[in-house]
């Protein structure tokens, strides 16, 4: 990615660049608000955590606070939001999240509305401000702000449901979707097993 990147964004986007070359990346779930858990993650070598708003609890400014030092130990951040809400997604990213990561979608159009939320024009509608911490809260290069911006942004969407399983092929065109993220647990619910990760209809799902 271009140098200028690093000039007009405060967001770390190693992930995303390691996924680009082909490499396999490891992080994991954080459900404990302490901004030293993701410094310690960051130190013990992993490539990203994923803050997880859906099934835990973390205000705005403590997402923040967990960004920011994971950010000062070059830790990639994915905030899973806790639903595909326009302000959920923007506050994220605001506060210089590397992605999103968003559930309970349904549809084509809904994984398209997400990843609209998450870009600006010419590829989204991300609302625009230029005094928040992804934009160095305005020090940034403001000229490159937006391009560097759409370029780092990770976009994940869970495959949680049996209507987006049906549409997977579909939903695997919508530009601008970087990572599937497979949630057997809601797939085995989806699909009249809750809790059998290994029916049979839940691993052809998972396989499909």
């Amino acid at each position: 990615m271009p140098d200028e990147m690093s000039k007009a964004v405060q967001v770390d986007y190693s992930a995303k660049q390691k996924l680009l070359s082909g490499q396999r990346i490891f992080g994991p779930f954080v459900k404990i608000n302490s901004p030293a858990v993701a410094e310690m993650l960051g130190l013990a070598g992993f490539d990203f955590a994923i803050i997880d708003c859906e099934h835990s609890f973390f205000s705005y400014a403590e997402v923040e606070n967990m960004i920011r030092a994971a950010y000062s130990v070059g830790l990639s951040t994915i905030v899973r939001v806790p639903s595909a809400a326009e302000e959920h997604i923007l506050h994220a990213l605001d506060s210089g999240a590397s992605g999103v990561q968003v559930p309970g979608l349904r549809t084509v159009d809904e994984v398209r509305e997400a990843v609209a939320c998450a870009k600006y024009y010419p590829e989204g509608k991300r609302g625009l401000s230029l005094a928040q911490r992804s934009v160095k809260f305005g020090f940034g290069d403001k000229s490159t702000y937006f391009k560097a911006s759409n370029e780092a942004t990770m976009v994940v969407v869970h495959i949680e449901n049996k209507e987006m399983v049906d549409q997977i092929e579909d939903v695997c065109k919508v530009p601008g979707l970087d990572v599937l993220f497979l949630g057997p647990g809601d797939l085995s619910q989806s699909y009249g097993k809750p809790g059998e990760l290994r029916a049979p209809e839940v691993i052809a799902a998972v396989e499909k």
